[in-house]
């Protein structure tokens, strides 16, 4: 700590360790500080305000922190503000939708970036909050809840919200990383989309659970394979294809009876480090020798799915005459 600003006491280290990374101002005042102390940590940086009367420790100091992307450190941001948000609004308001999902360390479906909105449901018919920030859902009857802190609906709920405010697509891409990392089961995924039906946006979305597919590895890569089902394009994913030489590469999408391979790419890897693209480099003209077509695609690329369509298509034409000719 700066030599400017007191030191935090053993006790409020350990509540804060407790809680997160997170503090309020009466941990604060009940462990020992005043509130010239925490306006000293605010203004050093060691503190960061997330509303009136919650805290969190900030991570920019922490290790590793540099070689986070950006928007890594946006969504470590969001987690913190959540759960120091959760330290002061009223119990029975819990997190919800995909800040549920943030809590529970689910990816999401958020190409542009974490929201700053913080998504929570209450437990009653009249608790609410006016707080900047927070938006106050609706409770679902049946919904189950996290039996820990900080308090949040279940992983199959935080799906099912976020379904209905993102998507059937956003719905698939936490779906697939959830049952990938074993977090729920396919009955309950399907019991928590049907207790969100009738809710605005959950039209179609028990389709999730036949759509979802573990096999994907990223919410950009189940996006894509999406949009390729919704295009007739039959895919499958996580595939290792190899040469004369063996397997070599284990790669996002190959489009079925085809040598097109589709291959997502977030770009953190990459600009975190210049090995890793370097690797991926000689990957790819292996792949080329070994008479693959690569289309690379990006969260860019979703913004015209028309035009990501042609190009895959467009794709699968030169494979197809590139293998009449050979």
């Amino acid at each position: 700590m700066s030599r400017r600003s007191p030191s935090m006491s053993p006790l409020l280290l350990a509540r804060i360790a407790q809680q997160g990374g997170v503090l309020s101002r009466r941990d604060v005042v009940e462990l020992g500080h005043h509130d010239q102390d925490l306006q000293s940590w605010l203004r050093a940086g060691l503190v960061i305000q997330a509303s009136r009367g919650a805290y969190y420790l900030s991570p920019d100091r922490e290790p590793g922190w540099a070689e986070l992307t950006s928007f890594e450190r946006a969504e470590e941001h969001e987690r913190r503000r959540a759960a120091a948000l959760l330290t002061v609004l009223p119990r029975p308001l819990v997190a919800s939708h995909s800040t549920a999902l943030l809590l529970h360390g689910i990816p999401r479906l958020l190409p542009d970036g974490a929201p700053t909105v913080c998504h929570v449901m209450t437990t009653r018919r009249t608790v609410t909050s006016r707080r900047k920030g927070v938006r106050v859902h609706a409770h679902v009857a049946g919904t189950q809840l996290y039996a820990g802190e900080p308090r949040r609906v279940s992983v199959a709920d935080a799906i099912a919200q976020t379904g209905c405010l993102g998507g059937l697509h956003a719905a698939v891409a936490a779906a697939d990383a959830a049952l990938r990392a074993e977090r729920v089961e396919r009955a309950t995924l399907e019991a928590a989309l049907r207790r969100v039906s009738g809710q605005p946006g959950a039209t179609g979305l028990v389709a999730a659970v036949e759509l979802a597919d573990s096999r994907s590895e990223s919410p950009g890569e189940s996006w894509l394979r999406l949009v390729c089902r919704a295009a007739d394009i039959a895919v499958t994913p996580q595939v290792s294809l190899g040469d004369e030489r063996g397997p070599f590469a284990r790669v996002d999408l190959l489009v079925d009876g085809t040598n097109v391979v589709l291959e997502f790419d977030g770009l953190g890897k990459y600009t975190r480090d210049p090995e890793a693209l370097r690797k991926e480099k000689v990957r790819e003209q292996r792949l080329h020798r070994a008479g693959f077509v690569v289309v690379r695609v990006t969260w860019e690329d979703f913004r015209d799915i028309p035009a990501l369509v042609a190009r895959i298509r467009a794709a699968i034409a030169r494979d197809e005459a590139s293998r009449r000719s050979s």
